[in-house]
């Protein structure tokens, strides 16, 4: 996280759409393998699909909002180091 605080560069925002791909991925895929009788045919593709768009967009939301709230330095609102 490059930007100063309350500020997002290109390099934050391309960051935070990586994390949401990533974890639409991850998520997508749990949710396939974990479905009961698992079966590529019958899957309910369109509850996978809300899944995964579910969780790109909480990623998305949670890494520009740390971007957010986060110094050039490192701090949490220019008080806690994380």
């Amino acid at each position: 996280m490059n930007s100063g605080l309350f500020k997002i560069n290109i390099n934050d925002l391309a960051r935070a759409v990586i994390n949401a791909v990533v974890a639409a991925v991850i998520l997508g895929l749990g949710s396939l393998v974990s479905q009961p009788n698992f079966d590529l045919f019958t899957l309910d593709w369109s509850g996978v699909l809300h899944t995964a768009i579910n969780a790109a967009f909480i990623a998305l939301i949670g890494s520009l909002g740390a971007t957010l709230g986060t110094t050039k330095d490192g701090k949490f609102f220019g008080v806690v180091k994380i």
